[in-house]
């Protein structure tokens, strides 16, 4: 599978574009096979079944990847011990819950028509001291028992805690995620994904992704990429090593000041190559338009990032990991 992450781009500018044309423009893209969906809460509209439906027709066999994470930056930022790793009981329950009523979504949405959603990514919030790898695993093993209709639950790895820097989310190690997916020992629970952008954040380096792609991979637990990019300086996208989806450094022709961004076309080459697994679920990109209200720039940048995976994937043994 190769996915889309379509609603970071829908987020520039002051209004939203028509969420149905944009999610059927990007499945339209040579090499996009689905789209990553995000669930903000009750109110999530790229979650309505009609709109995914909308999807099917424009590109039936689509298969999509649900990410929870905005929701939880939500919830967060009203209750800091609120997370599937806390050590905190509310919290964690209000964070449970917050999953069920996303599964309730997935399941709407699978059986309306099998396999839509192939991917539900989960995070191991709250940040410290109220987190737990325990308490993780434990929430995790609770969630592999419900009923999710086909769908496996990833969990996409963000920047961890860091002492020497500030954090953009803070939340369990890589490590820690590891050993709570093991602990698990459920095989709904399938392993973990890797944000590009977001390994830089915690790392400060370019090199971040390829650690974690390693680590992850040696315990054959590495079942994701995505391609956001970040930048060390402020830049039009935003602050300085904010997760903020700044696009690959190559798209400065359009935008000058993603020329700071830390992720280029090599970057992406190197990522893929650290990613070449059979055990990979799906890889794709997300990745925010420059400050605008224009749809075709918003698709631009997508089209551009996505073009650039594609020539990447062509170049390794003229296939890609998704290819299955």
């Amino acid at each position: 599978m190769i996915v889309v992450g379509a609603y970071a781009a829908a987020s520039s500018g002051a209004t939203q574009p028509d969420l149905g044309w944009l999610g059927e423009q990007c499945l339209a893209l040579p090499g996009a096979t689905g789209l990553e969906l995000p669930f903000t809460g009750d109110d999530s509209p790229w979650l309505d079944a009609g709109l995914v439906g909308r999807f099917d027709e424009s590109a039936p066999g689509a298969r999509h990847v649900v990410t929870l994470l905005p929701a939880l930056v939500r919830v967060t930022r009203f209750d800091e011990r609120i997370g599937l790793a806390s050590t905190d009981a509310a919290g964690r329950r209000q964070a449970l819950d917050l999953v069920d009523r996303a599964r309730e979504r997935v399941l709407a949405l699978n059986v309306s028509r099998p396999g839509a959603v192939a991917v539900v990514e989960l995070h191991s919030s709250p940040q410290r001291p109220f987190s737990d790898v325990g308490a993780f695993a434990d929430s995790l093993s609770q969630l592999a028992d419900r009923d999710w209709r086909g769908a496996r639950l990833v969990v996409e790895h963000c920047d961890a805690w860091s002492d020497d820097h500030p954090v953009e989310k803070g939340y369990l190690s890589l490590a820690d995620e590891i050993a709570a997916v093991t602990a698990a020992r459920h095989p709904i629970v399938d392993g973990i994904a890797v944000n590009w952008g977001r390994s830089a954040i915690e790392t400060r380096t370019a090199d971040g992704a390829l650690q974690h792609l390693a680590e992850a991979s040696q315990q054959g637990l590495l079942r994701g990429l995505m391609f956001s990019g970040a930048a060390p300086v402020e830049t039009s996208y935003g602050r300085a090593w904010g997760d903020l989806h700044v696009p690959p450094a190559e798209f400065a022709a359009v935008e000058p000041t993603a020329a700071a961004s830390l992720l280029t076309k090599k970057e992406i080459l190197a990522a893929l190559k650290g990613a070449h697994d059979d055990r990979l679920l799906y890889s794709g990109v997300k990745v925010a338009a420059a400050p605008t209200d224009d749809d075709q720039a918003r698709l631009a940048v997508i089209a551009d990032t996505l073009g650039a995976m594609r020539a990447s994937i062509e170049q390794i043994n003229g296939r890609g990991p998704m290819s299955r």
